[in-house]
């Protein structure tokens, strides 16, 4: 039987308790985007829970398209690849597309280990609209492909990823565009400093070739240089990243523990392969196939599957095929017409909360199974609008930085954004005016966080920005000790309790002393946890394979587990004191069988990657349909079904189950939920129902219940 809602008043609150109520369809099968690093201040600065939860009306496929906007102001807006926090991403397998420009951005993850400064991570990342060429070949780059490029009065930053970041001189200073907040300064040497926001520095040589990378603590990262090659990459703590070459193109690439990928090219110089270090004598690649103006057209993965790239004009992309010979398409248009175009659109008027942004282009995102997704940009590359296949439409306005300054869900509810000069958030302002500030410190470190009622958070930092003290509306305080490599070594709670760590010369954990002073210790070989012993002497013990993947795990007082894996990092059999199981995967590398002991459950997939059914080992098949927009609409098994129905803002308003009830949701301005009553659905005969009361900082204050059990 499907879960029923049952008349417990603990159950209900606890669906009340969730603020708002909504059944997520399976995400789009989401592409691999190992490797691609994203660095977060201490602090997110982003606070707009209630904000968050509300976007996730559009389509599974738009999931990922959305959560760009979350994050108003990363370290360094990239572009031409990965979009800017204003602009919308299509994820596809391996990369990400630019919606603003079309730009097809893929990454190939090659090797990475942790420790003090963040250690090293080598990425491979193409770009189909770079004009330029590296030691990868045309139109790629990697991590630390560096430039600093000087022409006439501008001064070009290409990152590693292929971004370009262009300043303008003025007054002496080079100035950055609308919407970065990195300062970059010329020596008197001409060499070059690039300050991120955050506080990193990235150093570069007279020629514009990065020298090092420092960050606030001083751990530094050091690039060496041989016949104009970079030839290796040394972290903080000396481990060492070597890079071979044959004449300037890189065909070999060494990590710390002597692991050797190597790269392989065409008559062209453009790459072909790369070639994973070999495991357990079995040799695994990854191929890379072409058109005639250097786009990747074909990636084939370890397992030997392909996936198909198309492009329009510009190397703008235009479609992917799966391995299976599903399409998704984009398509692009002039401006103009976004305010009509979708099945019962309602226009933006002159009433509007707020203006309707100018719409300079338009495109539009169809999946495999037809469900298509429109967008509008403004002439800035902004997204000023979205529109899901029901015609549901989201609007956003931009200050002249770029910062996201309103946003208008499809229910007519706003949220309103202010920000500093440093486009740090001051301020979220929800639909019922609740608005919550925040105050920051140097690097955009906040240091003060405001709720609607008042109540404050502080939080202090040292002179390096490393987060020192934690003091809660109370007055309670929790601090933080660091060592000069930013590592923290004790943590004393409001209560004077404290919990001490140590790390090894790497930067790895070496122990844990609790306040009671037991303690738990852990040991090392490259990075990777080998064992692991507990206060009283336990010790579990850590096994991996050549590739680090772990695969055993030795416990002291129960059965061992041991792991195995394919050869894109997914896992395929486990074997524990219960038995073995073991699992299998489609070519987007979602589990759709797995065997154990007490038998078979499937998983079947749609074209757009949604989950339509689940088997279980006693036969009993669940199945899920969705609607237009991707939403999930109903849920059945062979003795009941439970069916789903939307507001505008894609919560759920009604669960109808098949034992003749139902269950209501309503929702004030912010998306909570204000009232839960279940029914007889034949009769509306109310069960019990509950009224919910927040307090201005979105807290539950009242819950009343009808009719009241007392």
């Amino acid at each position: 039987m499907l879960r029923r809602f049952p008349y417990l008043r603990t159950l209900a609150t606890v669906c009340i308790l969730s603020l708002t109520v909504q059944v997520a369809a399976p995400l789009f099968a989401s592409p691999s985007t190992r490797g691609v690093k994203t660095t977060f201040a201490s602090l997110s600065t982003d606070n707009n829970t209630s904000s968050s939860k509300l976007l996730t009306w559009a389509n599974s496929l738009w999931n990922l398209v959305l959560s760009t906007l979350q994050s108003a102001n990363p370290p360094l807006p990239p572009a031409p690849g990965s979009p800017h926090p204003w602009q919308p991403g299509y994820p596809v397998y391996s990369g990400v597309v630019n919606l603003a420009t079309g730009n097809l951005q893929l990454v190939h993850p090659v090797c990475s280990w942790g420790g003090k400064g963040g250690g090293i991570s080598f990425v491979l990342t193409f770009n189909s609209q770079s004009a330029r060429s590296s030691s990868v070949g045309p139109k790629w780059t990697h991590s630390y492909h560096w430039q600093v490029i000087s022409q006439g009065n501008q001064a070009i930053v290409v990152a590693g990823d292929g971004t370009e970041t262009v300043f303008t001189l003025s007054g002496g200073q080079y100035l950055p565009p609308a919407g970065v907040y990195d300062q970059l300064v010329r020596h008197a040497d001409s060499t070059w400093t690039l300050t991120h926001k955050g506080g990193l520095k990235r150093y570069f040589l007279a020629d514009g070739r990065l020298d090092r990378i420092v960050d606030l603590n001083g751990n530094t990262v050091q690039c060496t240089y041989s016949g104009g090659n970079l030839v290796s990459v040394t972290d903080a703590c000396g481990r060492v990243l070597q890079l071979g070459y044959s004449g300037s193109r890189l065909t070999s690439v060494t990590d710390a523990e002597g692991r050797v990928w190597t790269l392989s090219y065409d008559g062209s110089g453009r790459l072909v392969s790369v070639n994973d270090p070999l495991l357990n004598g079995v040799s695994y690649s990854t191929q890379f196939g072409y058109d005639a103006n250097n786009n990747v057209v074909r990636i084939t993965n370890r397992l030997g599957k392909t996936w198909s790239y198309g492009y329009s004009t510009n190397s703008r992309f235009a479609s992917m095929t799966d391995p299976d010979g599903r399409v998704w398409s984009l398509s692009y248009s002039s401006g103009g017409g976004i305010e009509r175009y979708g099945r019962d659109a309602q226009p933006i008027d002159a009433t509007s909360p707020i203006p309707m942004p100018p719409i300079a282009s338009e495109g539009g995102v169809r999946d495999p199974s037809g469900v298509s997704v429109h967008y509008g940009m403004t002439s800035s590359g902004e997204l000023g609008v979205l529109r899901d296949a029901l015609g549901n439409q989201t609007v956003f306005n931009y200050d002249a930085q770029h910062n996201r300054t309103a946003m208008m869900l499809p229910s007519g509810a706003v949220w309103q954004y202010s920000y500093d000069a440093r486009g740090n958030q001051l301020s979220v302002r929800d639909p019922l005016n609740n608005t919550t500030s925040y105050q920051y410190g140097s690097y955009g470190r906040v240091t003060l966080v405001q709720d609607p009622l008042g109540n404050q958070t502080h939080y202090g930092y040292d002179a390096r920005g490393n987060l020192t003290q934690v003091t809660d509306p109370l007055g309670n305080t929790t601090s933080y000790m660091v060592d000069s490599s930013g590592l923290v070594t004790a943590v004393t709670d409001a209560m004077g309790r404290q919990t001490q760590f140590s790390y090894d010369s790497t930067g790895n954990l070496t122990q844990v002393r609790d306040p009671l002073g037991n303690t738990t210790r852990y040991s090392y070989q490259c990075c990777r946890v080998t064992q692991r012993t507990d206060a009283l002497g336990r010790v579990t013990t850590y096994s991996y394979d050549g590739w680090g993947r772990l695969v055993g795990i030795d416990y002291p007082q129960s059965a061992d587990v041991s792991l195995q894996y394919d050869a894109e990092g997914r896992l395929t059999q486990a074997v524990d004191g219960t038995g073995t199981r073991t699992f299998e995967y489609d070519s987007w590398g979602r589990r759709i069988r797995q065997t154990a002991p007490a038998g078979t459950s499937t998983a079947t997939y749609d074209a757009a990657g949604r989950l339509t059914s689940q088997t279980d080992v006693t036969g009993r098949q669940i199945t899920y349909q969705y609607d237009d927009a991707g939403r999930l609409v109903r849920v059945s098994d062979p003795t009941s079904w439970v069916q789903y129905t939307y507001n505008a803002n894609s919560a759920v308003v009604r669960e109808t189950y098949s034992n003749n009830t139902r269950v209501e949701y309503v929702y004030d301005g912010a998306g909570r939920v204000t009232s839960v009553q279940h029914r007889v659905h034949s009769t509306n005969a109310l069960i019990i129902g509950y009224a919910v009361t927040y307090d201005a900082a979105g807290r539950v204050v009242r819950i009343n219940e009808s009719p009241s059990s007392a």
